[in-house]
């Protein structure tokens, strides 16, 4: 009997569950005809918005492809906000108020004939791959509307397009900028202004991982702001029933890039806001004109929403700093005057700039330009003129002057047909200087933050961190700014050493070349990064590079002559040659580098041989017993190419005659405890060793 109780339980059970199942059938039921309702209701809506149904997006493959390669960057935007993600979403009624129209606005209806998604492109682009999408995975692109605002008035560019954003759920803003430098700015204006959240990417190297940034935004808020620079092309999947817009503030600088900017994405909307009397000085800027139409409440904007907003635009903008004002360069290239005119007007008026050591309103608000970039670009009619102000920044004469989104100021020298490579008439951002005596390496350092600037905060990547260290004392002398070694691998002590880096008004930090950027270190402006030697590792270079507005590799001539087609490497990096390598190369009396060349021979001379000791075997244990031995190095290979790091960056040798620094002592002695633990017994052996008896 007790099989049959089992059996009637078990029966009676599963009863049960079917008419739980039916239940919710029928629940589930009657949502979908609630939701067919509404979506019915509201497909052709009485603000005039036409909603087009799309499937919902996967995640997508990267597409994002960075038109301007690798660039600068003294900031690193922090993580995309996510107050809103996993959202599910809304019926239109629970939407926030955003996606209905102001009562005087009459937003454009999106086109509902969808097209096809537009070919991918898999082409290169400054060394950078844009692979294909997964095509299957995604919905077809809607065709979306083109509108542009041409505002009569420079500073109004940026209010307009706080006008404009307020109407929309979702919003993608191309900034016009081409690194990361310049974002939080602008992040701080829209998030204020706007009062939502406003996001970016994080990179502008990894590719993949800035596509994955822009969908997690996309598809993880129900309203908010993603900020992005101009020099890169983004694949956006919005969800359909927000109203949504893609926004280009101010000209863009290329226009084959702004076509494809305004057709990779679903959102309902695209809207240039600019100055109109700019039109004619930017690339396409007529034909731009001329493939959209004006915006239906242009004049609503410009006369009413405008003016209300305003003064409380100006309340936010007046609390951020000169400093980060002082970073907005917005133009990637064009004739020189037009970036004249575009500086000079773009800090004064649109972002209230004042020198923070000044307090004389009618004094000229530009930040500094050094008399050699002058000089370089010709530009001394300019400072006369009152249009640029002349005053001491960058030894370097112009490296720290303009940051990475500043453009060059001289146009390309005429080519004949058979020259494939442009001419560069003005320093790129990221650039190589390969210096003809190793003993140079430091000096140039020492140049780089020369007294002569009041301001000038370098950090330094190395891979021999060690050296370094042991030298703290002797770089600290010739320097005369604060030497900071970030020794410590542990996470407080590099937090420690980034906090007291930025406690300083200038100051020359060295970080592991091994090591990637503590994120503190992007907190507070950095004037250089120089990576000193080569490692193979790009990602961690490129992250390295975005903590400055400008970035230099210096190479010895030793390690650049090692390296296999070290130019052609080079420049597949994104890297140009310094036009300034020849005249730091140069020797003598009234040379560049000359002061701090002697000035650091003395130093060397007198340094204690137990000092210059340590260097030399930690070298040694560094590249023969390390993670970082070098595959295939005998003890010979090792002593010799430590003898020669000796004598050409230490002065510590035998003189051969193959140098350009004469030796300010003899060799360095090892102790044969070395000798034993490194296995250097054939070295020792064949006179290449100095030891200790």
């Amino acid at each position: 009997m007790s099989d049959y109780r089992r059996a009637a339980a078990n029966l009676s059970q599963a009863a049960g569950a079917l008419s739980s199942a039916a239940q919710a059938m029928a629940k589930a039921a009657s949502s979908l005809q609630s939701t067919t309702q509404t979506l019915a209701r509201y497909a052709n809506n009485p603000d005039g918005t036409r909603i087009v149904l799309m499937k919902q997006p996967k995640p997508v493959a990267s597409s994002i492809t960075n038109t301007h390669g690798t660039t600068n960057q003294a900031y690193r935007a922090p993580a995309i906000t996510r107050e809103h993600q996993n959202v599910e979403t809304a019926p239109l009624e629970s939407l926030p108020k955003a996606t209905q129209p102001a009562s005087d606005e009459t937003i454009p209806p999106a086109s509902s004939i969808p097209t096809p998604a537009p070919a991918r492109d898999t082409s290169l682009i400054q060394g950078y791959s844009s692979s294909p999408s997964e095509a299957g995975s995604r919905s077809p692109v809607q065709a979306r509307s083109r509108h542009h605002i041409m505002v009569n008035n420079e500073s109004e560019v940026l209010i307009a397009a706080c006008c404009l954003a307020k109407k929309f759920n979702l919003v993608a803003c191309y900034l016009p900028v081409t690194s990361l430098v310049s974002v939080p700015l602008y992040q701080q204006l829209f998030s204020q202004v706007l009062d939502c959240p406003a996001g970016t990417i994080q990179t502008t190297t990894n590719l993949p991982k800035a596509q994955a940034e822009v969908t997690d935004f996309l598809n993880g808020h129900a309203r908010g702001i993603l900020l992005l620079p101009e020099s890169i092309i983004a694949e956006m999947d919005v969800n359909p029933l927000l109203s949504s817009c893609v926004i280009h503030v101010g000209w863009p600088s290329r226009q084959e890039n702004y076509e494809s900017q305004v057709t990779k994405h679903n959102m309902q909307h695209s809207v240039l806001v600019a100055f109109g009397e700019d039109a004619e000085i930017y690339p396409g800027g007529s034909l731009i004109l001329s493939q959209g139409e004006e915006w239906p409440s242009l004049h609503h904007i410009l006369s009413n929403e405008v003016s209300a907003l305003g003064p409380h635009f100006h309340e936010i903008l007046a609390k951020v700093s000169s400093r980060t004002k002082e970073r907005i360069y917005p133009v990637e290239n064009g004739s020189q005057t037009m970036v004249l005119e575009v500086v000079a007007t773009l800090n004064p008026d649109v972002l209230d700039y004042q020198p923070e050591e000044s307090t004389n309103e009618s004094e000229v608000r530009l930040p500094h330009v050094s008399a050699g970039f002058i000089a370089h670009n010709q530009l001394e009619g300019a400072v006369e003129d009152g249009v640029l102000n002349a005053g001491s920044t960058s030894p370097l004469s112009g490296d720290g002057a303009l940051h990475g989104d500043a453009i060059p100021l001289n146009d390309s020298s005429p080519t004949d047909e058979k020259q494939k490579t442009p001419i560069l008439t003005s320093e790129p951002s990221r650039t190589y200087i390969v210096l003809d005596s190793d003993f140079d390496l430091y000096p140039f350092l020492f140049h780089l933050v020369s007294p002569n600037d009041v301001s000038i905060k370098v950090v330094c990547f190395v891979k021999e961190l060690m050296v370094v260290n042991f030298l703290i004392d002797q770089l600290k002398e010739v320097a005369k700014v604060p030497v900071i070694v970030a020794l410590s691998q542990g996470e407080a002590k590099l937090q420690q050493a980034a906090e007291e880096f930025h406690s300083t008004g200038r100051g020359l930090l060295f970080w592991s070349a091994y090591t990637q950027p503590h994120p503190s270190l992007a907190l507070n402006q950095i004037d250089h990064v120089v990576q000193m030697g080569w490692i193979n590792d790009s990602e961690l270079r490129n992250h390295q590079t975005e903590l400055a507005r400008a970035s230099t590799v210096i190479l010895g001539r030793s390690e650049y002559a090692s390296m296999n087609q070290g130019r052609k490497l080079l420049q597949s990096e994104g890297l140009f040659e310094s036009q300034r390598s020849t005249a730091l190369n140069k020797r003598g009396n009234g040379a560049q580098l000359d002061s701090v060349r002697k000035a650091w021979r003395a130093c060397l001379a007198k340094t204690p041989t137990r000092t210059l000791r340590n260097c030399y075997t930690h070298w040694m244990m560094f590249y023969f017993a390390g993670k970082h031995k070098v595959p295939g190095w005998t003890a010979i290979d090792l002593v010799k190419a430590a003898n020669n790091f000796a004598r050409k960056t230490l002065l510590r040798g035998v003189d051969d005659g193959d140098t350009l620094e004469q030796a300010v002592g003899g060799p360095l002695p090892v102790t044969q405890g070395l000798v034993d633990h490194l296995g250097l017994q054939t070295a020792q052996q064949a006179g290449l060793l100095v030891v200790d008896t």
